[in-house]
């Protein structure tokens, strides 16, 4: 959008403007700072991104980032450089990770290798050279004009070739010079910038969540579908966050006449069925297929888990690999493709439940969301063939034990029992 605005602008040189030159030189003196700043980009869709930035130069920030887009699932994650070392934390997943982050280069080249490239206004506030680049790009525009306004000093122009046209607001603190908003508007949107100062941090830290999951990168957010009304998209962002912060868990599937036990606590997860069980300790896998069956038991990684119980012919269910893998049930479902409304409210497993009905060409689901924590308590699915005919049908239903207490290892410790030997984990399935 910054490029379509200058090229809007006439190709003739103007003296630079008193204020920019103030602005560029008030902001090379930063050598620490707290800033909320406030982006509102309006280009057919809206995007709001609050950012709250502290820093001490050379090797210190802490930036949460909250964005806000229409059609899109929210964001709130944390990043914090410490020195040489970078973490983050994304709330609404309730995932952490931790990466070396280096220890050359000026502040803002280190934030943008350890997390990526920053917006224009956040690569101003933190390095001289990046603000006197934004600056130097807007004052030696002409017809600029300026007039002061409170605490404010304000440089405005408009400017109109042809059919296109733009107007820029910048406004800079009367007192300090730093840049306290811009506006920008043109006929295919606008953005607007906002600045707000606080009180210099002394010292910087941050330490997410000890219980929330370690990864190596955040998961990707799931596309919010086209159509959904405003009751199923709070369920559904309740059930998400509900799901991302379930570390400790016991509880009974049923799907029809069959259940199984699934039981989850940190890294480890088991499943203990009739016709066979499995437990998973975080680094030791052991596998009981059943009365007069082979019992294995070995180390292997997680992601090997589903292979060796194909392998030993014991079925995982479908909820128990995704609470192990952390993958969300109710977002595997949703896509730019299905429509989502709300049902009502029924009463399954002792629990007063939102119906969310998810719709698509080749499937219809109702997902029971807890109304009290959130938590999914069911889901009925149907999934049809190209001709339209019924060819997959399941109604499960979750009944929680226990919720966010840990549970002892040796839940998750299963032995072969007498007259028995532990066989060597089976060979994967390719």
């Amino acid at each position: 959008m910054l490029t379509a605005i200058l090229l809007c602008a006439s190709a003739s040189q103007a003296t630079p403007g008193a204020a920019f030159d103030e602005a560029i030189r008030a902001h090379a003196r930063l050598s620490s700072g707290r800033v909320r700043l406030t982006t509102v980009g309006d280009l057919g869709r809206r995007l709001e991104t609050r950012y709250d930035l502290s820093f001490i130069q050379p090797d210190r920030l802490k930036i949460r980032i909250e964005e806000r887009h229409a059609g899109k699932e929210p964001t709130d994650r944390t990043y914090a450089l410490l020195g040489g070392r970078a973490v983050g934390y994304d709330a609404i997943a309730h995932e952490r990770l931790s990466r070396p982050a280096g220890t050359g280069g000026s502040l803002l080249d280190r934030v943008e290798t350890a997390i990526g490239t920053l917006d224009e206004p956040v690569r101003a506030l933190l390095d001289a050279a990046a603000c006197s680049q934004l600056l130097e790009r807007f004052k030696t525009l002409q017809g600029w004009s300026r007039a002061t306004n409170g605490q404010r000093i304000v440089v405005k122009r408009f400017a109109k070739q042809g059919s296109e046209w733009s107007r820029s607001v910048w406004e800079f603190d009367s007192t300090s010079r730093l840049i306290r908003r811009v506006e920008m508007d043109q006929p295919r949107g606008s953005l607007v910038w906002r600045f707000d100062y606080d009180k210099k941090p002394a010292a910087i830290s941050f330490q997410p969540p000890r219980d929330a999951f370690g990864v190596k990168a955040f998961s990707d957010k799931p596309p919010l579908p086209a159509r959904m009304d405003a009751a199923s998209r709070e369920a559904l962002r309740k059930a998400r966050r509900a799901f991302s912060r379930l570390r400790h868990a016991r509880a009974i599937i049923r799907d029809g006449a069959a259940s199984a036990e699934v039981r989850l606590s940190g890294n480890r997860v088991a499943q203990i069925g009739p016709s066979g069980s499995w437990a998973y300790d975080g680094a030791n896998l052991a596998i009981d297929a059943g009365p007069g069956k082979p019992f294995y038991r070995g180390v292997c990684g997680l992601a090997a888990v589903p292979k060796l119980l194909e392998s030993a012919k014991v079925d995982m269910d479908a909820l128990a690999w995704q609470y192990a893998a952390r993958r969300d049930p109710i977002a595997q479902m949703l896509s730019s493709d299905v429509s989502v409304r709300s049902a009502g409210t029924v009463r399954l497993e002792g629990a007063t439940c939102s119906i969310i009905e998810i719709r698509s060409a080749d499937f219809h689901a109702s997902v029971f969301v807890r109304s009290g924590d959130g938590l999914l308590a069911g889901v009925h699915m149907r999934r049809f063939d190209a001709m339209g005919a019924e060819a997959f049908r399941t109604e499960r239903a979750i009944r929680y034990a226990s919720v966010g207490k840990p549970l002892p290892a040796s839940t998750f410790t299963l032995s072969p029992g007498p007259g028995r030997q532990a066989r060597p984990l089976p060979r994967k399935k390719p």
